[in-house]
């Protein structure tokens, strides 16, 4: 029961996370779309400190370029479904 109930807030904070990063996506860059399709799609444990430089997929800027090659696909899907 004790693993039950600590699975149940271990998902419970994952949700808690994603909520949290698509909130500060749309306040930065008012798209919900993308920022719902980005904030549960990306790894949970990814680290984005502009949202901005990720919805405009800024190679050049510093969280859009250090991003996986397959975290950038997901950005990139959905960005592209998102417009």
């Amino acid at each position: 029961m004790e693993r039950v109930t600590q699975f149940e807030r271990a998902l419970r904070a994952v949700d808690a996370i994603k909520h949290r990063k698509k909130l500060q996506c749309i306040m930065s860059t008012a798209n919900r779309s993308v920022c719902e399709c980005v904030a549960q799609k990306l790894p949970v444990d990814t680290y984005v400190r502009s949202y901005v430089s990720i919805v405009n997929r800024d190679k050049d800027g510093q969280d859009y370029g250090q991003l996986s090659a397959a975290d950038k696909a997901i950005v990139d899907r959905c960005v592209t479904d998102g417009r």
